[in-house]
C-alpha cells in the first residue's frame, strides 16, 4: 500500500448511511434477552460498492460471504459486529473493518447484504 491509498475523494462519499450497534434488551413478559439494534452514528457519508469479479474473489479471502465494499473516513470505535443501514432500508452486516495503513484516516469495510 502506498500513501495514495489514504486519499479520500469527498465527492465519492455520496451515501449517507446509519451505523447501528447491537444491544441486548430484556423482554418484560418472559425475561428473555433479545437482540435489538440502536443507531450509533447517523448520516455517516460513505462510498458503497457492490463487489464483482476479481475484487470479489480477493474480498472473499477475508470473509466468505462478502458482497459489498464500503469506504469511509475513519470512525473510532467501529467494529465488525456493527451493521450499516443504507437509504431505502437495505442492511449490510460489517464482516471486517480495515484501518488503512493504521493511520486513522480511512476505513475499508467488507460487508454482507442482509436479504429479507
Amino acid at each position: 500500500m502506498s500513501p495514495a491509498d489514504l486519499t479520500i475523494n469527498a465527492g465519492d462519499l455520496r451515501v449517507p448511511l446509519t451505523i447501528q450497534r447491537a444491544t441486548r434488551a430484556t423482554d418484560a413478559t418472559y425475561g428473555e434477552s433479545q437482540l435489538t439494534w440502536a443507531d450509533w452514528k447517523i448520516r455517516w457519508w460513505s462510498e458503497v460498492r457492490p463487489l464483482q469479479g476479481r475484487e470479489l474473489e480477493r474480498a472473499r479471502a477475508v470473509a466468505a460471504t462478502v458482497s459489498h465494499l464500503v469506504i469511509t473516513r475513519h470512525c473510532t470505535g467501529l467494529r465488525p459486529d456493527d451493521r450499516l443501514v443504507l437509504p431505502g432500508g437495505r442492511v449490510l452486516n460489517v464482516d471486517a473493518v480495515i484501518n488503512v495503513m493504521e493511520r486513522g484516516v480511512k476505513h475499508v469495510l467488507y460487508c454482507t447484504e442482509v436479504l429479507s
